[in-house]
């Protein structure tokens, strides 16, 4: 379904970073920019462990691809610990699921006290909030997605809208920093391919996540309910 055209999510208070592979250049990505303006890029030094931003991937647009045998990862530092009333959209496509992995992360926190992680386990996405609280959604497949996600006290999770639960102890922490398709230690990282991350330091009303989720429907041609 196509929407009216839909503000820029920069309209939205509350923007922490945001990572957008189609206004990235193609090749090997040292440093993913963050179009926030707040500087917060994501960065790897290593060059056999940097995401590939790869032209006309999805509707067009250039994709970051990520594979699972090197590790592939971004990390960017926040400079201050988010609150835990986060809003998380994560806009990408796994191109193979996990089998024999336990655990394939799309992102994660910078440290094991500070996190929060998506992640694909075998066959099912996660949404674990702080360090202790992890709840599962959908079956993962290679399918395209908006990943919508909130902590704090009362956590959600939808997958392009389509609710996937909420949650009532999901921890307290915020994050200091986000790494990006690995974990925190840089390893468990996945094959797949990231179309855009936008993360708000506060919870979203309705209206708002509908205005992202349907500009990112409509940029990169998903089917949202």
């Amino acid at each position: 379904m196509i929407f009216p055209q839909q503000n820029t999510p920069l309209a939205i208070p509350g923007m922490v970073c945001w990572f957008d592979a189609d206004t990235t250049p193609t090749g090997a990505v040292a440093s993913w920019s963050d179009k926030s303006g707040f500087n917060r890029h994501a960065v790897q030094g290593v060059g056999g462990q940097q995401l590939v931003c790869t032209a006309n991937q999805q509707a067009g647009r250039n994709a970051l691809l990520g594979v699972r045998a090197s590790s592939s990862f971004a990390l960017s530092t926040f400079g201050f610990t988010t609150s835990p009333n986060c809003t998380i959209f994560y806009a990408a496509q796994k191109t193979s699921i996990s089998t024999g992995v336990p655990t394939d992360f799309m992102f994660d926190g910078i440290d094991s006290t500070n996190r929060q992680s998506l992640i694909d386990q075998i066959s099912t996405h996660k949404f674990t909030f702080g360090t202790n609280t992890s709840t599962t959604g959908a079956l993962a497949d290679t399918n395209s997605h908006i990943h919508t996600m909130q902590g704090g006290t009362t956590g959600n999770y939808w997958i392009d809208r389509v609710a996937q639960f909420t949650d009532t102890n999901v921890g307290s922490l915020g994050l200091a920093g986000m790494t990006i398709n690995a974990r925190w230690t840089q390893a468990n990282s996945s094959d797949i391919k990231i179309f855009e991350i936008i993360y708000y330091n506060r919870k979203l009303i309705s209206a708002e996540i509908l205005s992202v989720e349907r500009y990112l429907a409509n940029k990169w041609g998903i089917a949202i309910s």
